[in-house]
């Protein structure tokens, strides 16, 4: 532990992931999944409804792993998650694809992604020292970034990477490495913080980074472990990384 606090003293960049780091998923894509139900699938039971979108997507994860390492979505799913996902509710329902049904989607998503706990006052402290970046594995870039932006933690950022519009996805590090390469930072100067021990912490160590995992329970595969970005935002401050 006292090395991994060195490096995190040392770092001169911090990478973070986005869905389940600096923002709940789940809780977004539950109300989204919602509002889409009220408005396109009101015949559709409720908790069947939410069956059919986890199916879907668990479909999707599939098809894009089997596409390979560093395959991009399309070589896979043929399709981003959203457009799959909303596609396979429609054809369940004997129904076309409809771009405005997958907007919808979308914009719910939007709407429900709020900053987790924390992340303002951690980002905050820490690009006033250093480049911070978000490094997320999502599948559909556009509505990815605007997630973002509605979190208010944009303006706090040095670089976005998306995995879809550089075709690699983690645990491939490759993307982490590009995004080292883009800040001008090297991978073993950079911090990644992620939530995931099978994404994010094996990503970081194959990239030669700094693995920091927020989760309720720690791994030993991890360089630090932290519960929330809060009490990561106390072990920096006490490293005299931030004020």
């Amino acid at each position: 532990m006292d090395h991994a606090r060195e490096a995190l003293r040392r770092a001169r960049a911090w990478l973070f992931d986005f869905d389940g780091t600096l923002t709940d998923y789940h809780v977004a894509d539950a109300q989204a999944l919602s509002s889409l139900r009220e408005k396109h699938f009101a015949a559709v039971p409720a908790e069947e409804f939410t069956v059919r979108a986890h199916r879907a997507r668990t479909a999707y994860y599939g098809l894009a792993r089997a596409a390979g390492p560093g395959a991009g979505p399309e070589a896979g799913a043929r399709a981003g998650l959203d457009d799959f996902r909303v596609g396979s509710l429609l054809e369940q329902e004997g129904r076309a694809g409809d771009p405005a049904v997958v907007s919808h989607y979308q914009a719910a998503l939007r709407q429900a992604t709020v900053a987790a706990p924390g992340a303002e006052a951690l980002l905050g402290a820490l690009a006033s020292r250093l480049p911070v970046a978000v490094v997320s594995n999502a599948y559909d870039v556009e509505p990815q970034r605007s997630r973002v932006v509605a979190t208010g933690l944009q303006s706090l950022l040095s670089d976005v990477l998306i995995a879809a519009e550089v075709g690699h996805f983690k645990p491939d590090p490759t993307l982490l490495l590009i995004a080292a390469e883009r800040l001008g930072v090297p991978p073993s100067a950079c911090v990644y913080v992620g939530d995931s021990v099978d994404f994010d912490v094996v990503a970081a160590t194959a990239a030669g980074m700094t693995s920091v995992l927020v989760a309720e329970q720690g791994s030993p595969e991890a360089d630090v472990h932290v519960t929330s970005l809060r009490a990561l935002h106390d072990l920096v401050r006490g490293l005299g990384i931030t004020d």
